[in-house]
């Protein structure tokens, strides 16, 4: 199995909130340091995101960081985001920049999957994970319990909300019903929010292709995709026991922040 990464976004709701606070406060560098930098590499307790992510890649039997993790990421966070992967091991062969250089340009994160197996020629079963989710669970269980599926495979949570990707499923755990929602809305009874966490079969390299060659689709959010792709092929989905946290703005970060406090210092 191989590993991509998504760090492709340019963080513009995460920016307007920093921007947000320092317009109603006094001067804050820390602040103002953040904003230079992409949300996979803001810190929770002195570490990026994106390596308390890598922690839990580490533990998938068989993913080694040289030979089976990618990476791929705009012109804007190309630098910062190379720094640090070289820094744990991962080659620069294996780190893509996709050539944006800001939001109004971006490819979105579709045709960044796209490329990237294009570019980097991955041909077996790949998981898929976003650089700025924050979450608690073993990726090791997730990625066994793909191989115990006929389908593709998502990970979902149960919560009374959800923004981005909500799914209904029956009682094999697979998906009926997908929809992408821009904003916050009340979950029914059965329903669950399904972040970018995904394992796809091989299979999945063609189905991508015959979904981006339609005209006016969506190329942005991961979901739009899945939309199309449970109509074609079954993903069944991963019930989550941990914690999962959406770094969407500032505040999810200090709410991450708080969370991953020692208890002694809470």
């Amino acid at each position: 199995m191989n590993v991509l990464i998504l760090a492709a976004g340019f963080g513009e709701r995460f920016r307007q909130s920093i921007r947000q606070r320092l317009a109603t406060g006094s001067p804050q560098p820390e602040l103002t340091a953040m904003l230079k930098l992409p949300k996979g590499l803001q810190k929770i307790q002195g570490r990026p995101i994106l390596g308390w992510t890598l922690d839990l890649v580490q533990e998938i039997p068989g993913v080694d960081f040289a030979q089976n993790l990618f990476f791929v990421t705009n012109a804007l966070y190309h630098s910062a985001f190379h720094g640090f992967l070289q820094s744990v091991g991962i080659t620069s062969r294996h780190i893509l920049c996709d050539g944006a250089k800001d939001n109004q340009h971006r490819l979105g994160a579709i045709r960044d999957l796209e490329l990237a197996i294009r570019h980097f020629g991955l041909q077996d079963d790949l998981l898929v994970v976003s650089s700025d989710n924050l979450f608690q669970f073993s990726l090791a269980d997730f990625v066994a319990g793909f191989h115990k599926v006929d389908g593709h495979y998502a990970t979902g949570y149960a919560a009374s909300e959800g923004k981005g990707g909500i799914a209904t499923v029956d009682e094999s755990r697979r998906i009926t019903l997908f929809r992408e929602y821009p904003d916050r809305k009340p979950l029914e009874k059965g329903q669950l929010v399904i972040p970018t966490l995904y394992c796809f079969k091989q299979r999945v390299l063609s189905a991508l292709g015959q979904y981006l060659e339609q005209s006016g689709v969506n190329t942005d959010a991961p979901g739009h995709f899945l939309i199309w792709l449970v109509q074609q092929q079954p993903v069944f989905v991963h019930d989550v026991p941990g914690l999962r946290f959406d770094i969407g703005n500032i505040d999810g970060l200090e709410e991450a922040e708080r969370y991953f406090q020692p208890p002694e210092s809470r």
